[in-house]
């Protein structure tokens, strides 16, 4: 009986263990990357279904029964999920069914035009792909370029981990309301159109209407530039908080950070800084921001410079600039043409394909920093592209003419109606060249012979009469014409 009763303790130890061992397991599955699927229960959008059975909204609800489909047998498919608001993004887990994606991207957006790149691969190979990806945005894409069978893609699941990006608002001291001093642009590193170069006056101020979303304690963060150790008066919504100290920066070229807790009212509230009886310096504010800590990168890229084009062919060229610099890190430069993103890249070049011949594009460049700051447009440069390639046009074959009135009509590929002559049996009539056009389109690839019949005759008018073969490019643009004549001379 005792070694019974050891025997059911034992089995009941080694339950018990085990139960933790799955509930730690269970915790440690559920935390890991210590975040949550941000996508679960979005809305998604995709660019088709096989039918209603699999619709978009199977991939965020939290079910590996229930899965998206597209339709069979086509390669360029996509799906996107609406996470609601900005999120930096650091895990994505797609789970395919069996019809998976084998050349497919993953991209971000914030406003479903500009998409960026934040995964890759022409070697996909079904199952769960957990993927380590580093990006941001309020969108996410899966793109699919090739299908890894011969059906089109599925998923049982879209999971996007992550966090929201915490909402940081700037205000230049440009816009700012001022009392004595102006604004400066006579040192460098500063953001937008200048700084506030203060004035040692007892009263100067600068004053930043502010909207704050929820009452509460507040971060505010000056970016500011001084000689030596300086103070200033802070008020909040009129009222004086405290007098905020200025520790000295390298130079005046050079900006630092000074942030300050204060409690602000939901809605409308101004911050302003003044110097009043007591304060003893001169301080520069760049701008102040709302929401931010010192450690918060705000600071835009350097605008690149020197933009170049080569390699210029018929339907493309590379362009070029130099190396923009940043207080942290230039991580991407993306290319423009006009106001249209074509382009990212980490380098500080970009092979531009896909263009028209003989076209005038207008190039800029922009830089982007880790933290989302992007630089103003740098100046642009227009480049165009090779002429394009002659095109050799066809002849005329055996150009015959009938003196046979009764064969206007139609026949083969053109036609002119009864109602296009005019005079009793003539299509032109007492005109110059032009009197009629008659139109009629026959597509051709090029190599090809093509046979058709029209006619022209002179009768009781000009000199002659005639008509034009035209050809014409992709763009309805002439590129080559024929004209035959007929001579009144040879046919009265």
């Amino acid at each position: 009986m005792k070694r019974k009763e050891t025997t059911k303790m034992r089995g009941l130890l080694d339950a018990i263990i085990f139960l933790a061992i799955c509930i730690s397991l269970l915790v440690l599955t559920s935390n890991v990357f210590g975040q949550t699927n941000v996508a679960l229960n979005k809305t998604a959008t995709v660019s088709s279904v096989e039918n209603s059975s699999y619709p978009a909204g199977n991939v965020t609800d939290g079910s590996t029964s229930s899965r998206w489909a597209s339709q069979q047998g086509s390669e360029n498919e996509w799906i996107y999920i609406d996470l609601g608001s900005a999120n930096n993004i650091n895990r994505v887990v797609l789970k395919w069914e069996a019809a998976y994606g084998k050349s497919y991207k993953i991209q971000t957006s914030n406003d479903l035009s500009a998409w960026t790149d934040i995964f890759s691969t022409t070697s996909g190979d079904g199952g769960t792909d957990d993927l380590t990806v580093t990006g941001s945005g309020r969108y996410i894409r899966m793109a699919a370029s090739l299908r890894g069978t011969a059906w089109g893609y599925s998923l049982w699941e879209f999971e996007v981990y992550g966090s929201a990006v915490t909402t940081i608002t700037k205000y230049e001291s440009e816009n700012a309301t001022r009392n004595g001093g102006g604004i400066a642009t006579d040192h460098t590193g500063y953001s937008g159109t200048g700084f506030w170069a203060f004035v040692n006056t007892v009263g100067n101020s600068i004053q930043y209407n502010i909207t704050n979303a929820t009452a509460g304690s507040q971060n505010i963060l000056c970016r500011y530039a001084c000689s030596g150790n300086q103070k200033l008066s802070l008020y909040v919504n009129g009222t004086k908080i405290r007098q905020v100290s200025f520790t000295p920066t390298a130079n005046w070229d050079t900006w630092a950070d000074k942030t300050d807790n204060v409690t602000l009212l939901a809605g409308s509230n101004t911050i302003k800084y003044q110097y009043d009886s007591g304060d003893n310096g001169r301080v520069n504010i760049d701008y102040i921001s709302v929401g931010s800590s010192s450690t918060t990168d705000l600071i835009p890229p350097s605008v690149p410079t020197v933009l170049n084009t080569s390699n210029i062919t018929k339907t493309g060229f590379t362009l070029s600039w130099t190396a923009s610099t940043d207080n942290v890190g230039v991580t991407a430069y993306e290319v423009y043409s006009a106001n249209t993103l074509i382009g990212t890249t980490a380098a500080t070049s970009l092979n531009v394909q896909g263009l028209t011949c003989a076209t005038t594009y207008t190039m800029t460049v922009k830089a982007k920093d880790a933290a989302g700051n992007i630089s103003t447009a740098s100046a642009p440069i227009n480049q165009t592209t090779s002429a394009c390639d002659e095109v050799t046009c066809g002849s005329v074959i055996n150009p015959g003419f009938e003196n046979d009135l009764n064969n206007w009509g139609s026949t083969g590929n053109t036609t002119i109606t009864t109602v296009a002559k005019s005079g009793n049996k003539a299509a032109v009539s007492g005109t110059a060249e032009g009197g009629l056009n008659y139109s009629n389109q026959i597509l051709a690839t090029g190599g090809q012979t093509i046979t058709f019949k029209a006619w022209a005759k002179v009768e009781n008018g000009p000199s002659w009469a005639g008509f034009g073969i035209d050809y014409l490019n992709a763009s309805d643009v002439e590129i080559g014409e024929i004209v035959l004549t007929v001579n009144a001379t040879t046919y009265t």
